[in-house]
């Protein structure tokens, strides 16, 4: 594991070639994760809830919540790996021996025993095009004596998020490969007053199609006042759309850089 450079038992435990099946872990958070904190792996593709994680030949608490609101399973991140010495992995049917979770494998995290020293690491890094940085700083110590042994070890793990505004080809609306799209749209200003949505001009939709809505132009100067990176816009016609009117000048914002490439994580494991 320390060869290979995994920082994390979960780092390697999901490079196993036997874990072929998709779990939600940090990355689904912005996207309807029900545990977005936690970090898990799916062996041959039968789920989560079917691997069977066990510490030193014991089975240990599952995650408070369950996965994707629908079964228990292990959180991996939360074994410090300054405390792991080895990790046996059984990727065969095991549920004859160790019950109805085991049907996928087995993995069975071997910890550091009788340590004398204490040992501390940190890593940290960050990313050429900027976003990104991290940290982990792991401790471990010992103490052992005639009939006993104490083993603890803790980690910190801070990363930072990296926002699409990081990077040059992510962080507007005209990086698509359609070239310029639309700005979502966001607050108008009318009659003085901030509010969400258009006001709608009746007076104007008279020759309208029935099912279109033509809205007042809130003008670029109040586009402007309305603050938070309001621009002034227009949304025209598809080509070869029959109507002559466009969708008319309304107030966006260009959300594309305040989306997530990575998420936020920061955590603290600790092991006895």
């Amino acid at each position: 594991m320390v060869k290979k450079g995994f920082a994390t038992a979960y780092d390697a435990l999901k490079d196993l070639t036997a874990n072929t099946g998709t779990t939600q872990g940090a990355e689904m958070a912005a996207s309807g994760g029900f545990t977005p904190n936690a970090q898990t792996v799916s062996l041959r593709g039968l789920g989560n809830n079917q691997v069977l994680v066990l510490v030193n030949g014991r089975r240990i608490a599952d995650y408070p919540s369950p996965y994707n609101g629908a079964s228990n399973f292990v959180n991996l991140s939360s074994i410090p790996m300054a405390a792991v010495a080895s990790i046996e992995i059984l990727t065969a049917g095991a549920s004859a021996i160790y019950g109805s979770d085991a049907v996928a494998g087995v993995m069975n995290i071997k910890t550091k025993r009788n340590l004398e020293d204490t040992t501390f690491s940190a890593k940290v890094g960050t990313t050429t095009e900027g976003g990104g940085d991290e940290g982990r700083f792991q401790l471990a110590t010992g103490v052992n004596g005639d009939d006993y042994t104490v083993t603890f070890a803790l980690e910190y793990h801070k990363q930072d998020p990296i926002f699409s505004a990081d990077r040059d080809f992510m962080d507007s609306v005209d990086d698509g490969p359609a070239g310029h799209n639309y700005l979502d749209r966001g607050i108008v200003i009318v009659d003085e007053m901030v509010r969400l949505g258009y006001y709608q001009d009746d007076e104007e939709t008279e020759d309208i199609d029935e099912g279109w809505t033509l809205y007042r132009d809130p003008t670029e100067q109040r586009c402007q006042i309305s603050g938070s990176g309001y621009e002034y816009t227009n949304r025209v016609m598809n080509e070869g759309e029959e109507d002559e009117l466009d969708y008319g000048y309304y107030c966006g914002t260009d959300l594309s850089g305040t989306r997530s490439i990575r998420n936020e994580r920061e955590t603290i494991s600790t092991y006895l």
